[in-house]
């Protein structure tokens, strides 16, 4: 094993290396998860003219005389705008979200009026009750940034500005092999180890724009990785391996990567779990290595390849909190600890997974290499897994 690559400089390493994807145009009903491929803009102001905000009638109060009753000379709806201009103590009844013309300047809502002799009389309002044109969005504002991740929200507002389609990256295609002899895809097959860590991988990258082909398991053996590596790299941006990290195996996977013209980036990290980590470059494409011990393949994971995966967007989430759990450790190497963040007091806290009830935000909670013990309040970096 080489030296160990520091945790930190691993993370930098991982959000250097960029995957090339063609774009391609679709109907915001189809974009939700989607990465927009370039800067969106709005296209006019919302709203595109004044609004009522209430129910009521419509005037222009300041030519008008709230001593003397007001004529109704037109009715509208939401969406509607009237052909009318309103003169003094004149009034045009309106619902909320019909548009306004220049000349009006107050919405007197129907619980501030009265009859008197069946003549109408408004009472003049402190709050114009008119939303403003281009109030929530001006033309030009930035609706969705490049490289962002289109949610739900996002498409309400593309829908509303009458942006029927986006363009996006294609997803990121995804290889996904098992090695190690010993693994099984039957359930009731006791004599070997169920292949577990597939089934959690592949549900973690559901979570991202990718298209994933689990291409099986491989025994551990130089020329069965070689050949699945070398029969497949071109039909994917990203490969991942899950096994064959340990000490016992670890040549073959560094021998299969120099076998085929790659570079190996990480070798290690000063952390547990997962110090057997690696990442290597083959063909410019990135290659995961990610250990086969369960506990060490979810922190993996979820870290590395999620970091990655995030870094695509620019929406990687490193923060501080502090933590509710205490721990001893041996310095020089950091703690990863599979962690459950939530709102506490409008602050942000991390307790141990272990130790929680599982309602939060799923995290990870890096303890500092130079700490040997932790308590309760300190502060430390957390990955948050998924967007708050």
């Amino acid at each position: 094993m080489n030296n160990f690559v520091d945790l930190y400089d691993a993370l930098k390493i991982l959000n250097d290396i960029t995957v090339k994807r063609n774009s391609k145009v679709i109907n915001i009903e189809q974009a939700f998860g989607k990465t927009s491929c370039k800067t969106i803009t709005s296209p006019f102001d919302l709203p595109d003219c004044n609004t009522s905000r209430m129910d009521g009638f419509a005037i222009n109060s300041s030519i008008s005389d709230f001593t003397k009753p007001f004529n109704v000379v037109d009715e509208i709806y939401a969406g509607e705008i009237s052909s009318k201009t309103v003169k003094k103590n004149e009034a045009i009844k309106v619902a909320t979200g019909a548009k306004l013309n220049d000349d009006i300047d107050m919405v007197v809502p129907f619980e501030y009026i009265t009859y008197v002799d069946e003549k109408l009389f408004l009472t003049p309002q402190k709050n114009s009750y008119i939303q403003k044109k281009g109030s929530t969005i001006k033309k030009g504002d930035t609706i969705i940034e490049k490289n962002e991740i289109i949610d739900h929200r996002k498409i309400e507002i593309l829908a509303t500005l009458r942006i029927n389609c986006v363009e996006v990256y294609r997803p990121v295609k995804i290889a996904l092999i098992s090695t190690g002899s010993e693994l099984t895809e039957y359930f009731a097959k006791y004599t070997h180890i169920l292949n577990s860590n597939y089934y959690m991988i592949s549900s973690f990258l559901n979570n991202f724009d990718t298209e994933v082909t689990y291409l099986g398991i491989e025994k551990d053996d130089f020329e069965s990785i070689k050949s699945k590596l070398k029969i497949n790299i071109e039909d994917f941006d990203v490969l991942i391996t899950i096994g064959g990290t340990g000490y016992s195996k670890a040549d073959i996977i560094e021998d299969v990567v120099k076998s085929l013209g790659g570079k190996i980036l990480i070798n290690g990290i000063n952390a547990s779990p997962g110090k057997t980590f690696k990442f290597a470059l083959i063909d410019e494409k990135p290659f995961f290595i990610i250990p086969g011990n369960p506990h060490s393949a979810i922190v993996c994971t979820e870290l590395f390849i999620g970091f990655f995966l995030r870094g695509l967007s620019d929406k990687n989430l490193l923060i501080k909190t502090p933590v509710k759990f205490k721990l001893n450790k041996k310095q020089n190497f950091y703690k990863i600890i599979k962690s459950i963040t939530v709102i506490e007091d409008d602050n942000l806290v991390s307790y141990d997974l272990y130790q929680y009830n599982n309602k939060g935000f799923r995290s990870l909670t890096i303890v500092d290499k130079n700490k040997t013990e932790l308590n309760e309040g300190d502060l430390c970096d957390t990955f948050l897994l998924f967007y708050l």
